[in-house]
């Protein structure tokens, strides 16, 4: 499986190759250009040291495929394959401590939710954006 970092990888190539296939089971033709409506989550209160190599080896196995954090950013957006995928690391991220989105122990811990609306439409804008100047 292809995993890679939109900030440290050329948009389209990561594109190209991920063409974020949709789920069999939800019916949507595997497009690139095609908004991954409830695949994908944004990490908000990241520490900004955390790199996405790091977010990367936790997530990774919870079945995310794209990580899009800038370094000394807060904030991440985690692509995954299926809703479902997504929906699971939801629930990961609230009960358990991963180690990549630790933070000091006087800071809040980072809130996770499902991109929707608006904010994913924009986000996915800027995406095919940036994957089109490359």
């Amino acid at each position: 499986m292809l995993f890679r970092s939109l900030e440290s990888a050329e948009e389209k190539d990561v594109l190209d190759q991920n063409r974020f296939v949709a789920s069999p089971t939800d019916g949507a033709a595997a497009d690139s250009s095609k908004v991954p409506a409830g695949r994908i989550i944004l990490i908000a209160g990241l520490p900004t040291e955390s790199t996405n190599e790091a977010l990367i080896a936790e997530l990774t196995p919870l079945g995310a495929t794209v990580v899009d954090k800038k370094p000394g950013e807060t904030l991440a957006h985690v692509l995954f394959k299926t809703q479902a995928k997504a929906k699971e690391c939801l629930k990961v991220i609230e009960t358990e401590k991963l180690l990549a989105l630790s933070v000091a122990a006087d800071a809040p811990p980072p809130k996770a939710s499902l991109l929707d609306g608006e904010a994913l439409n924009a986000y996915w804008g800027k995406v095919q954006r940036r994957a089109s100047a490359v």
